[in-house]
Parts: structure tokens; C-alpha cells; sequence
């Protein structure tokens, strides 16, 4: 069976379900304009993920790997913990409210995570990157638009630092610290030119300064961590010894 077709095709819908899920808000008389809305359409990506997986396992072309079991194994483990706990029902189905990290938020993520593992191309993984990249270039204007005149969005922000599209400080904080690892990775490659590393220094710049914004700490341990974790890569491949690696 060729199988470039079903790639082609899960590779994009991910992507457009990576950029949707991320921006993705319902602002007006609702009580909440960024977990629900994000939740349903994370369901519609799951669902999709899965009718791909099944359309795999009717032709026997699926490839099982480590992911699998360790997927089933949390989910059904998370199935057990939603039957027997003493919380009310929807709550463990749902999360708590503002959150909505209950058994479904993870039973979707963890067909996507599933239905992922058949992609082994590098193209296919780059539309998923340009994805989260156009979600993080929505995030990036808004944050700075934010900044310099205000809030345009007609919702209460009671933190009193940077939404994002996430509604709260602490996810977009985060997000935001993930782009700057990987966004330095990326420009101190061999092959990236001096006016690409310019632009990009830029964009990590106004990226910091929205960390800083955010009032998150979880923001600035990311982006600590993350280029932490480059520098150690970087400083392993210049030098070739075991004792960058210890």
C-alpha cells in the first residue's frame, strides 16, 4: 500500500489542527472563551486523527511502536482513575473549570499522539512546524499589539499580564519559552545566513520581551531549560568528547 497519500494527508490536517486548537476563541456572552472552544475543536482533530488510523488498520498497513502501549496503558489507567474517584463525574470527564484537563482533553491528545507516530517523513513533520509557527506568529503580533495599545478583545483579564490565545499567563508564558529554544536551535545552524540570524535575533528579542510580560515563571524556566538543552547539544557537537555529554 502507498502510504505518501495517508501521510500527506494526516500531516495536514495536524497542522491545521495544531494552528486552529492554539488561536482558535469565542469571545462574547460565554462564560468561557478559551477552554471549551479549543476542547471541541481538539475533539474535531482527535476524530479526524482517528478515522485516518482506523482507514491504516483496514488495510494493514498500521506500525505499531513503544507509543502505543504506552498511550493505552495512561488512558485506561485514566479510565480507572475517572470510574472509581470520589469527584463528581463531569469534573474528571471535563477537568475543573478554566482547565478542562480532564479524560478527554487526554483521550484526544492521545490519538493524535498515536495517529502521529505514522508519519516518518521530514516534509510531513514541517507542515506540522509551520502550523505551530502560524500560531505563534498570531500569538507574537497579538502580545505585542497588547502591549503597545491595548487590549482589543472584549474579555476581563484579571491577571493583569499576557493572555495570548491561551487565556492565561502561564500557558502563553510557556509557549512562548518552547518557540525560543527552538527558534535558537534553528539560527545558530552552519547553514543559516547572517540576515536570517538578524531577523530571527529580533523576533527572540520581542519573544523575551513578552515572557517577561507574561509574569510567568514557567516562561522563563522553559526558555532556561530549552537553551540550556542547545548549548549542551551545540558544545557536545563542536567538541566531540565525553565530557560535554556527562
Amino acid at each position: 500500500m502507498n502510504l505518501a497519500p495517508f501521510q500527506k494527508t494526516l500531516s495536514r490536517v495536524s497542522a491545521l489542527g495544531a494552528a486552529a486548537v492554539t488561536v482558535f476563541l469565542v469571545i462574547g456572552s460565554v462564560t468561557d472563551p478559551v477552554n471549551a472552544p479549543k476542547l471541541f475543536l481538539l475533539g474535531g482533530l482527535a476524530g479526524a486523527s482517528l478515522a485516518l488510523i482506523a482507514y491504516l488498520l483496514a488495510h494493514r498497513s498500521f506500525r505499531v511502536t513503544g507509543l502505543e502501549i504506552l498511550v493505552s496503558t495512561f488512558l485506561l489507567w485514566s479510565l480507572l482513575a475517572l470510574v472509581v474517584s470520589s469527584s463528581p463525574f463531569s469534573q474528571g470527564l471535563y477537568g475543573v473549570y478554566g482547565r478542562n484537563t480532564g479524560f478527554l482533553t487526554y483521550l484526544f491528545l492521545g490519538v493524535i499522539a498515536v495517529a502521529g507516530t505514522q508519519l516518518i517523513g521530514h516534509a510531513h513533520f514541517r507542515y506540522i512546524l509551520m502550523g505551530f509557527l502560524l500560531a505563534l506568529g498570531v500569538n507574537l503580533a497579538y502580545g505585542l499589539w497588547v502591549l503597545l495599545f491595548g487590549d482589543f478583545l472584549g474579555w476581563q483579564n484579571n491577571y493583569g499580564a499576557l493572555l495570548g490565545t491561551f487565556g492565561n499567563p502561564n500557558f502563553i508564558g510557556a509557549f512562548l519559552g518552547i518557540f525560543v529554544s527552538v527558534l535558537i536551535a534553528y539560527l545558530i545552524s552552519p547553514d543559516v545566513n547572517l540576515k536570517v540570524r538578524i531577523v530571527g535575533g529580533v523576533i527572540v528579542l520581542v519573544t523575551l520581551f513578552e515572557i517577561e510580560h507574561s509574569n510567568a515563571i514557567q516562561g522563563i524556566v522553559v526558555a532556561a531549560g530549552g537553551i540550556a538543552l542547545v548549548l549542551f547539544f551545540l558544545i557536545r557537537a563542536k567538541f566531540n568528547s565525553i565530557i560535554p555529554t556527562i
